[in-house]
C-alpha cells in the first residue's frame, strides 16, 4: 500500500466518514499497526511523519511487531511521536521482545509527555528488573500516565520495589497489571503506593502480603489470583480489615485452596462491608457455605446495595442455592419466598432468624422491588440446567 492510499484513509478517518476497511484505523480512533510488520517497513516515515501532527487518534497499537529483535518500528522514531503529539492517551507495545536501550528511548520520551495515560508492555519478557527501572525513571515526572500493564516482564521484587518508590513520589493513583516473580517484599512495598487498581498474578506471594493489601485506602479493585499459597491464616488475617474496608469495590480471590473456616471468614465479611459489590472466587461448597451464601445475597438483595458474584466451577450450586429461573423472572419479591427458594434444606429455626433479620432492614412490608443486577441475572441465564 502506498503512502496516496493511507493518506487517503486517513483523511477520511479523521472525519470518520470513510470505512478504512477497519484494517488500519478504527472507529474508535485506534491506529492498529499490530501484526503490522511488513506495512510499517515499507511507510515508515509517512506514518511517522503523520503521527507527529495528527490530532484524532488517540490509541496506538504497535504489538507484535518485532520491535526489540528486528527494529520494525524504531524506538527512536516512537520517541519523536510521543514528543510531538499531543493526542495519543494509549501505546500498545505488547510482545515486542523490547531491549535495555529501546526502554531507556522510551522513559526519555514519556518523562515530559502530558497527553499519555497507558502504557501495555506485556509479554515482554526481556525489559527484566532494569528495564522497569529505567521506566520509573521516566515516570518520575510524568504527570499524566495512570495504567500500567507489566504482565510477563520478567520482573522481580528488586524492579516492583523501585517502581513503587516511585509511584509514591508521583502520588497519582494509578492502575497496575502484574505477573512475574514478584515475592511478599516486594507486594509488601507496593501495597502502600497511590493505587485504584491492582492485578497480581504470582506464584511466590503468602499471606503475609495479604493484610498491607487489603489496608491501602485506595485500592478499589483487587486481584491476587493464581496463587495457591494462600491459606485460611491470611483470610483470618484480613477479615476484620475487610469488615471496615470503605473502598475496595472488587476482590479477586481465584485458583486459591481455603477450607471451609477461610471460606466463611471471608463470607463473614458481607455482613459488615456494604461497599464491597463482588468477590470472585474458585470454591467447591459444602452445606456450610452454601447456607451461609444464601443468608448473604438474601440480605444484600434487601439492602438494594450489592451483589455477590462467586465464581465456580460447580455452578449448577449457585442457580440452586441462589436463585431460580421462577425468581428471575419476577419485578418484586415477597421475601418469604425468596429465602424458601434460596434457603431449601436449611432448618426451620435459620429460616425464622433469617426473617427476622430481614425484617429490620426491609422497608415496604418486606418486598424488594427490581433489584436483582442486571450482570448476576446473565449470568444466571448461562447456568446450565
Amino acid at each position: 500500500m502506498n503512502n496516496t492510499i493511507l493518506t487517503k484513509y486517513i483523511h477520511y478517518n479523521q472525519t470518520l466518514n470513510l470505512s478504512c476497511k477497519k484494517e488500519f484505523i478504527q472507529p474508535n480512533q485506534t491506529l492498529n499497526l499490530s501484526c503490522k510488520k511488513e506495512f510499517i517497513q515499507a511507510n515508515l516515515a509517512f506514518i511517522v511523519d503523520f503521527l507527529k501532527s495528527n490530532q484524532t487518534i488517540t490509541r496506538l497499537d504497535l504489538s507484535f511487531n518485532y520491535i526489540g529483535s528486528e527494529n520494525t518500528f524504531p524506538m527512536e522514531s516512537l520517541a519523536e511521536i510521543i514528543t510531538h503529539n499531543s493526542t495519543i492517551q494509549s501505546i500498545l507495545l505488547c510482545n515486542n521482545d523490547l531491549t535495555i536501550e529501546q526502554m531507556e528511548l522510551l522513559a526519555d520520551a514519556i518523562e515530559n509527555n502530558t497527553s499519555l495515560k497507558s502504557i501495555y508492555l506485556n509479554n515482554n519478557y526481556s525489559i527484566g528488573d532494569e528495564g522497569i527501572q529505567i521506566l520509573a525513571r521516566g515516570l518520575r515526572n510524568n504527570r499524566s500516565i495512570d495504567t500500567l500493564d507489566l504482565t510477563a516482564c520478567g520482573i522481580h521484587s528488586n524492579g516492583i520495589i523501585e517502581l513503587s518508590r516511585v509511584l509514591k513520589q508521583r502520588e497519582i493513583v494509578t492502575k497496575l497489571k502484574l505477573h512475574d516473580y514478584i515475592t511478599d517484599d516486594g507486594i509488601i512495598e507496593l501495597a502502600s503506593a497511590p493505587l485504584s487498581k491492582l492485578e497480581i498474578f504470582s506464584e511466590r506471594i503468602t499471606n503475609e502480603c495479604l493484610l498491607p493489601l487489603v489496608s491501602n485506602p485506595l485500592i478499589e479493585y483487587l486481584s491476587v489470583g493464581n496463587n495457591h499459597n494462600f491459606t485460611d491464616d491470611g483470610i483470618l488475617q484480613i477479615r476484620d480489615s475487610l469488615k471496615y474496608n470503605t473502598s475496595l469495590r472488587c476482590l479477586c480471590l481465584d485458583s486459591t485452596r481455603f477450607s471451609e473456616i477461610g471460606k466463611l471468614a471471608l463470607l463473614e465479611v458481607l455482613d459488615y462491608n456494604f461497599t464491597i459489590e463482588t468477590i470472585c472466587a474458585v470454591w467447591d461448597w459444602n452445606d456450610d457455605i452454601k447456607r451461609k451464601l444464601s443468608k448473604n445475597y438474601v440480605k444484600m438483595i434487601s439492602q438494594k446495595s450489592i451483589y455477590l458474584s462467586l465464581l465456580t466451577y460447580y455452578q449448577n450450586t449457585l442457580e440452586q442455592y441462589i436463585l431460580n429461573e421462577d425468581t428471575l423472572n419476577e419485578n418484586t419479591m415477597d421475601i418469604d419466598t425468596l429465602i424458601e427458594n434460596v434457603q431449601g434444606e436449611s432448618k426451620a429455626d435459620e429460616s425464622v432468624s433469617d426473617e427476622n433479620t430481614l425484617d429490620e432492614n426491609t422497608s415496604d412490608e418486606n418486598t424488594v422491588t427490581n433489584v436483582i443486577p442486571l450482570m448476576l441475572q446473565e449470568m444466571l441465564s448461562t447456568l446450565p440446567n
